[in-house]
């Protein structure tokens, strides 16, 4: 028979075998949990180390980013040919991070680089609270995984600028997440990567970082099959490394 045991108040601790938890402390949920604190790293980082929000705007290439948007809002197509340069006005030109550029224009519309530059922190802390939960899932001790990610938020800033590239530094840390849920066994998550990749390749040309991610992980399977003295892991890692050459593919 299980025991039970009543506090002073006479309600019971222990019933039918199952430990209850105790109460969370109310005062202790006002505090800002690790994963809060990642998302606030990089506006801590801008306006306490460097100089501020005028940071992001280090960088022509916003300003005509901003004004290609217009064009395609106003035109309700992509251009194809030059519409700045002066000495290659009308040659062949593409617009690889059209979709930045239409997003961001309304946002300039809507709020001026004001909101450019929030839209911009905001993908930021994104990803920064995103890489802090996925490092905390193989690091037992929350406070190294606070700070690995503290580090490569710091090593981060040289490309803190309100430009498409923020984009790739948010999906790789997207598509990190999804490949440890597969390599958990959650195999079904490898049919968001073709979509992810049709969102990555309109933002940002970095979306070749994907396929070079992805070979690194059949590589990695592969050589556990090559290895492992067990054949039934062996064919288990076969298995895996065809799943994501089939993604890469897709």
């Amino acid at each position: 028979m299980p025991t039970t045991s009543t506090t002073r108040s006479g309600t019971t601790a222990v019933e039918s075998g199952r430990m209850t938890s105790p109460p969370t402390n109310a005062a202790l949920r006002l505090f800002p949990s690790l994963t809060d604190l990642a998302f606030a790293m990089p506006v801590i980082f801008l306006f306490a180390r460097m100089d501020g929000a005028k940071t992001m705007l280090g960088d022509g290439d916003t300003g005509w980013h901003i004004r290609t948007g217009e064009w395609i809002l106003a035109n309700l197509r992509v251009p194809r040919q030059d519409l700045f340069s002066f000495t290659k006005a009308g040659q062949p030109w593409f617009a690889w991070e059209w979709l930045w550029d239409v997003c961001f224009a309304w946002l300039y519309h809507h709020g001026g680089l004001a909101t450019v530059v929030t839209a911009s922190i905001a993908v930021l802390s994104l990803t920064f609270a995103l890489l802090f939960r996925l490092v905390s899932r193989h690091c037992a001790n929350p406070f190294v995984a606070f700070g690995a990610t503290l580090l490569a938020c710091a090593c981060s800033t040289l490309h803190w600028l309100a430009r498409p590239h923020l984009f790739t530094l948010l999906l790789v840390v997207v598509l990190l997440s999804i490949l440890d849920r597969v390599r958990s066994g959650a195999m079904r998550w490898l049919f968001v990567l073709p979509f992810l990749t049709i969102l990555w390749t309109n933002l940002h040309g970095g979306f070749l970082a994907e396929l070079i991610i992805l070979a690194g992980f059949v590589a990695g399977e592969a050589s556990r099959a090559a290895f492992a003295a067990d054949r039934d892991e062996r064919r288990a890692a076969m298995q895996k490394a065809k799943w994501y050459l089939a993604a890469g593919a897709a």
